[in-house]
């Protein structure tokens, strides 16, 4: 009787071997035809249906005339409601003035938004720049809407959120000249999927807020003046006309915001007038020559006054106001500004609320 090997065949799992991608791809693509057309179906509806859903997203920030992004930025931007702050509490919009409220201004008087950065809050409830507007401009209430951290993308964000709620006559938006040099910025607009900031915001909404104590007079000291400068160097390169350069870069999307503003405001019929607020250095010849060592250029490399041509010519494409105030402060000789630190003081208010005034 013959004897019967119990490893005469080779078991199935010692026949297993690896296979290459390429064998694993043929191997799918020889499966059952519809089987494959059916989950060609199912990933073209899906892809339909995300690309559905981010029509109707951007379609419905383009009717609120900002995105998603801009609007979580001007809600971190904003001080805390309740806030304390110089003499007034911080309304429960986030905004340095009394509490607002959706009521049409008095009969007879005129109401005009005031929008600009933290170099607004300075002074206090009585001496703030919006207050001296008040006693200058007969008949006129000023909505006091300044941000502590932002510029002209979130004063485009802050037009249809909120100026309109508060229906204006007029609306003021003060641009500092010579902000401080980042880095250049993805605009996020149109190459980011607007989907995501929507789910975000409805499943994690923003609580962020500037830090109501960085503004207080109390917590506030005198700064050391090489940290001032370190911290303020950069914007020197403001005055300096390179293409393609980060301070390039700033300025036209800085300008881009502001022309979409004036959009905004030419549809609701609400006059725009743009302030320019020099930068300290601007002012200060001492401060010129710190901020150029800092950044080791050569001070006759700059021009001073080119930042306020260009919003000019912007203005005068716009058909806009444009009130400067550099002419007046530099006339003034007088210190317009605290301590180390961009800041006006008590008299570069007073001078900045006239020269506005007289501008209106």
């Amino acid at each position: 009787m013959a004897s019967v090997s119990l490893y005469s065949s080779a078991s199935p799992r010692m026949n297993r071997r690896r296979h290459s991608w390429s064998e694993l791809f043929a191997r799918y693509v020889s499966r059952p035809r519809n089987k494959t057309l059916a989950r060609l179906k199912s990933l073209v509806y899906v892809c339909a249906g995300l690309l559905a859903i981010e029509g109707i997203v951007r379609l419905a920030e383009y009717s609120a005339g900002s995105s998603l992004s801009d609007t979580q930025r001007v809600a971190a931007a904003k001080l805390p409601a309740g806030a304390w702050l110089r003499g007034r509490y911080v309304n429960s919009w986030g905004y340095w003035d009394d509490e607002f409220d959706g009521a049409a201004p008095y009969e007879g008087t005129r109401r005009i938004a005031l929008l600009g950065d933290a170099s607004l809050l300075a002074g206090n409830a009585q001496t703030n720049i919006a207050s001296q507007l008040e006693d200058r401009l007969s008949h006129t209430e000023v909505d006091h809407f300044a941000v502590a951290a932002g510029g002209p993308r979130e004063f485009a964000a802050q037009f249809p959120s909120d100026v309109v709620r508060r229906a204006p006559h007029a609306a003021i938006v003060c641009l500092t000249m010579t902000p401080v040099v980042a880095a250049p910025v993805h605009d996020e607009r149109f190459t980011q999927w607007h989907t995501l900031h929507f789910v975000q915001s409805m499943l994690t909404p923003s609580t962020a807020h500037a830090d109501a104590r960085s503004f207080s007079l109390d917590a506030r000291g005198i700064a050391d003046y090489d940290d001032y400068v370190r911290n303020r160097a950069s914007s020197v390169f403001a005055c300096r006309a390179v293409d393609g350069s980060a301070a390039d870069v700033e300025l036209r999307a800085a300008q881009n915001a502001v022309t979409r503003l004036a959009e905004a405001c030419r549809k609701q019929r609400i006059p725009l007038t743009l302030v320019l607020v020099p930068g300290d250095f601007q002012l200060s010849p001492q401060l010129t020559a710190s901020f150029c060592r800092r950044e080791e250029l050569d001070p006759a490399a700059l021009d001073l006054e080119l930042p306020q041509r260009r919003w000019r010519a912007l203005g005068e494409h716009l058909n806009v106001g444009v009130v400067d105030l550099l002419p007046t402060l530099r006339a003034s000789g007088e210190v317009v500004y605290r301590e180390n630190t961009s800041e006006w003081n008590d008299r570069g208010i007073t001078l900045a609320a006239e020269t506005i005034a007289r501008g209106l």
